[in-house]
């Protein structure tokens, strides 16, 4: 629910969002290493992929890269 919000909140498409909550659950840290094969099979090379991750309290972390 709390990425649904976000993504809703901050107007982007949910196409543009990898959920995986479904196959993995709250993997917490690991999340975002998880999601790496969805966006890469999704993505041309050449393209921009922005990374957000947050955790117990004020812990978060953003990655901006190029595939």
């Amino acid at each position: 629910r709390i990425i649904r919000s976000a993504i809703r909140k901050m107007e982007i498409p949910e196409d543009r969002v990898v959920i995986n909550l479904d196959r993995f659950g709250n993997t917490s840290a690991a999340s975002i290493p998880l999601s790496y094969p969805d966006i890469y099979d999704a993505m041309e090379p050449g393209k921009y992929v922005i990374t957000v991750g947050f955790g117990f309290g004020l812990t978060w972390a953003a990655n901006l890269y190029r595939i």
